[in-house]
């Protein structure tokens, strides 16, 4: 546990803002092989494949590893940029919030706001105003300024997809495991089906589990719907409400297993939309069997999001049995 919360905070340093995963990515790659010095790591198309000395795994894990934020639309001022929102961020939520950016191995910190007073601009714009002078390019990433809290509960604003990245990486430093943390989550077929044809010359596996998160019915927005209990994790027979991934009844009746012999109960995700999907709907376009199985989180996509501690805890005794 201790080791996959000192994993979680490291991450949380790398700004791997959604589109732009390729500015800091070999940073994400440095560590990893740092971590994991006995495995091979091999940067795939912005992609970490993951990996001891094998020829063939039951099951490949994917847990992705890009983040909300916000990009760099225009230079407004000295030391001020407009910003353009990455990955369901809400956007009055951010008024106030401090954030970071890395440029030349330095880090400048700054705070999100409206856009500047009585400029005949539309107050539903953000402007972030950084401390001291920086010469941002455009579409630059800029990412929440995070400070974890680690309690009972965890107060961070990575958790959406680092718990999975930090709980794969450290049970992996316990037993082997193959898996990938992927980047560009969702965003089409290509790039999976040139990862998964690069993860064949390497291993074989029979299917794929995805590590990603869900709400949990803690949360209050989400109480009255089908998610997650915060002792319990999820498993999603079929994603975007019918018109996403649909996994084979062998793998739930094989992942469901997995989690119940770790000591977790189970809770079954029911989807309603399009566009509650996971990687394992893109897999299943290219026709790569996968499972999703959830972890629960509040606040899921604000800059603050909120996990249970046995959460975590849960995650990893389900990857000792994978």
């Amino acid at each position: 546990m201790q080791k996959t919360l000192e994993i979680l905070r490291e991450l949380n340093e790398i700004p791997l803002v959604s589109s732009r995963e390729e500015v800091f990515f070999p940073e994400l790659e440095k560590k990893v092989k740092s971590w994991l010095p006995n495995y091979s790591v091999v940067n795939i198309d912005n992609n970490l494949l993951c990996f001891p000395k094998i020829k063939k795994v039951e099951n490949l894990l994917f847990a992705h590893t890009d983040e909300i934020g916000f990009l760099v639309k225009r230079h407004i001022g000295e030391n001020a940029y407009e910003l353009q929102t990455v990955g369901l961020v809400n956007i009055q939520a951010a008024h106030g919030i401090k954030v970071q950016t890395f440029l030349n191995g330095k880090k400048y910190v700054g705070v999100v706001g409206n856009i500047l007073p009585h400029s005949g601009e539309t107050s539903d714009k953000l402007v972030v105003e950084f401390s001291e002078n920086v010469s941002l390019p455009p579409l630059w990433p800029v990412q929440f300024a995070n400070e974890p809290l680690f309690t009972d509960y965890i107060f961070s604003k990575t958790l959406d997809n680092h718990i999975g990245g930090a709980s794969v990486i450290a049970t992996a430093q316990k037993r082997d495991l193959a898996f990938v943390l992927t980047s560009g989550e969702e965003e089409g077929t290509q790039r999976l089906r040139s990862l998964i044809k690069r993860v064949k010359e390497f291993f074989e596996y029979e299917s794929i589990i995805v590590v990603d998160s869900c709400p949990s019915n803690q949360d209050p927005y989400y109480k009255q719907k089908t998610m997650i209990d915060e002792g319990n994790l999820g498993i999603i027979p079929v994603e975007g409400g019918g018109s996403g991934n649909k996994a084979p009844q062998r793998l739930l009746d094989k992942v469901k297993t997995l989690i119940e012999k770790s000591g977790t109960k189970v809770n079954t995700i029911e989807t309603h939309f399009p566009d509650e999907i996971t990687d394992a709907t893109n897999l299943y376009k290219i026709g790569v069997e996968a499972v999703s199985i959830g972890y629960p989180l509040r606040y899921l996509h604000n800059p603050i999001e909120v996990a249970n501690r046995k959460t975590l805890e849960n995650i990893n005794n389900f990857l000792m049995q994978v």
